[in-house]
């Protein structure tokens, strides 16, 4: 929980409270309650800015407070988003989720909950789902994941309409909503983008991108690969998304890459520091190599649609490729190989051509 750490102590009275920020603007001390990306300033019912050795400053702290409670806590009206998204909380639909999904949900229903949880379920358009999707466009990719996390809810809600007071022809509005384009993270990286990625990136950060690629697990498995999960030429991996143990042959370019690396932590994979890699430093190194390269737009998660495709090129099946990627579903393996079997169909087919083919046209024309 975050904790104030400037400006705590005021006139010999020193506080330790949650989400207390005490800025230092033209050298005063201003002090706000700063939550989910708004700054409260601390002040009485006229106004008048409130400091901690002030008459009524923690009551007027109490009171900002309990207007930020969570989602669970707060009391809600039957049948609005709020009390769909407090029962889905509740509910083996949530609790049994991964960790990492689940974290993740948590945050974004906090975010549904405070900006839109007064909205009646029944009354709810797919104009306002349009309008919170049309409202994030600067950040499409947590935007997207937004409006899937209220689709989720929605959908929950739809299934018990009783409980949430819907009538019987009530239809998820956030269905057929179309993402935001992306700049898209996610896509397979080139061919020239991972040969200039291999030759400028300081080594801790290729070891990563090679991992990803050699591998194609997701970034949260890569990041608590461990040394002692090497066994029998592969290495261990606990999914966190779908807590499946799997275990992936080690390719022998990898395992030179794993020769390289010293054994500095428990971890696989460090900073140049030595520590282990966190998830948003990840991201911010990649982002400052791509731009370095000139090559914006892409994530280290687009090293695991490369994966996918490899093996698709080379003539896995689908079930060959989820053996090595994890993935839950055949439909999703299919999805990051897309374009692979096409081109190695292509190629086949004009080999054959090549090798055999008379040139011949015995067809009735243009299809």
């Amino acid at each position: 929980m975050p904790k104030q750490t400037d400006g705590s102590k005021q006139r010999g009275v020193r506080l330790d409270l949650p989400y207390l920020w005490a800025p230092k603007i033209r050298g005063k001390r201003y002090f706000y309650y700063r939550r989910h990306g708004q700054r409260v300033p601390i002040s009485d019912e006229t106004g008048r800015r409130l400091i901690p050795a002030d008459p009524g400053f923690l009551s007027a702290y109490e009171r900002i407070h309990a207007s930020f409670q969570t989602p669970e806590s707060r009391e809600v009206t039957p049948g609005t988003l709020g009390h769909a998204i407090k029962v889905y909380r509740a509910a083996p639909e949530f609790r049994d989720l991964a960790p990492a999904s689940k974290a993740d949900y948590e945050r974004y229903l906090d975010k549904l909950a405070l900006a839109y949880g007064d909205r009646v379920l029944r009354d709810m358009p797919q104009d306002v789902v349009l309008i919170i999707r049309d409202g994030g466009q600067k950040t499409p990719s947590a935007t997207n994941y937004l409006i899937a996390v209220l689709r989720r809810v929605l959908g929950f809600a739809a299934g018990r309409k009783r409980i949430f007071l819907l009538p019987n022809h009530w239809v998820n509005p956030a269905l057929g909503v179309k993402p935001l384009k992306t700049a898209g993270e996610h896509r397979p990286w080139p061919d020239n983008l991972i040969l200039a990625f291999r030759k400028a990136a300081y080594p801790e950060l290729r070891w990563l991108m090679e991992g990803a690629f050699w591998t194609g697990q997701r970034r949260s498995d890569l990041l608590k690969m461990a040394w002692g999960h090497l066994e029998g030429g592969g290495i261990k991996v606990r999914q966190q998304k779908t807590r499946e143990l799997i275990w992936v042959p080690c390719h022998t370019e990898f395992a030179r890459v794993l020769a390289e690396i010293p054994r500095r932590q428990t971890v696989i994979f460090t900073t140049k520091t030595g520590r282990p890699w966190t998830s948003n430093r990840i991201s911010q190194e990649v982002a400052r190599q791509m731009q370095k390269l000139g090559f914006e737009g892409y994530s280290l998660h687009g090293l695991r649609y490369n994966a996918a495709q490899n093996l698709f090129e080379v003539g896995c099946t689908p079930q060959e490729v989820q053996a090595i990627t994890g993935h839950a579903t055949l439909k999703m393996v299919q999805k990051y190989g897309r374009g692979a079997d096409q081109k190695r169909l292509a190629k086949a087919a004009i080999a054959k051509l090549e090798r055999g083919g008379n040139g011949d046209d015995n067809g009735s024309g243009d299809e």
